[in-house]
């Protein structure tokens, strides 16, 4: 397994579940086909499955499937709370191949988001926003929620998920803090009485929050 991923906690958190190796890579900052080809090549094993964790990196890991001896599959994971459930769903006792289907159907199965904050006046979606606001993106990067009250946007867009899910993970990064983190887990918890919400450290840039519903 090879992930890419940006931030200390979230790369953590996968090598916990085993993966081989972690490239660094976020948003404004994806590896190139060259780092991720140096990455699978260095991982000793007879098959590859790789995790891009964003939209950005998906069409560079598949230039690498032909480039390697080596079978490489690749999932296309739109972030890491979608790569951590892809890795739940793993089967060790299938190739790469036949994994792909199953973890990638696990990676959709979620619901995720990012908050960050616009870094200027804009038009997303039909939606205007304003430099500074917050903004809450899904992972097709379609606007769910914006405003200047951080909070309010935050449970506008908890609020527009879909009901069903049990457990909602914040992973906070850039910006935020445990106790910011705590704060806006119980006031999520308010909002929606019977889920479970958790905390976990990503140190994820850019996105003040990484949110994930399953």
């Amino acid at each position: 397994m090879v992930a890419v991923v940006a931030g200390d906690g979230l790369a953590a958190i996968f090598r916990d579940f085993g993966v081989a190796a972690v490239v660094s890579g976020g948003q404004t900052s994806n590896p190139s086909t060259g780092e991720l080809l140096a990455a699978i090549n260095a991982v000793e094993a007879q098959q590859i499955i790789v995790l891009p964790n964003n939209p950005n990196v998906i069409l560079a890991a598949r230039q690498c499937v032909t480039m390697t001896d080596r079978p490489v599959v690749i999932v296309p994971t739109r972030n890491a709370a979608e790569g951590f459930a892809a890795l739940l769903a793993l089967d060790p006792n299938l190739d790469a191949t036949a994994n792909a289907a199953p973890m990638t159907e696990a990676a959709r199965s979620i619901q995720s988001l990012v908050v960050t904050e616009a870094v200027r006046d804009a038009t997303i979606g039909g939606r205007k926003v304003k430099r500074g606001g917050t903004i809450v993106l899904d992972p097709d990067d379609g606007l769910v929620a914006s405003g200047s009250d951080r909070d309010a946007a935050i449970l506008a867009g908890v609020a527009a998920m879909t009901p069903g899910y049990e457990l909602l993970t914040l992973f906070y990064g850039d910006g935020a803090d445990l106790a910011e983190a705590e704060s806006m887990a119980r006031r999520i918890g308010g909002a929606t009485p019977g889920i479970e919400v958790e905390v976990r450290h990503g140190g994820q840039p850019y996105y003040r929050y990484l949110i994930a519903a399953e």
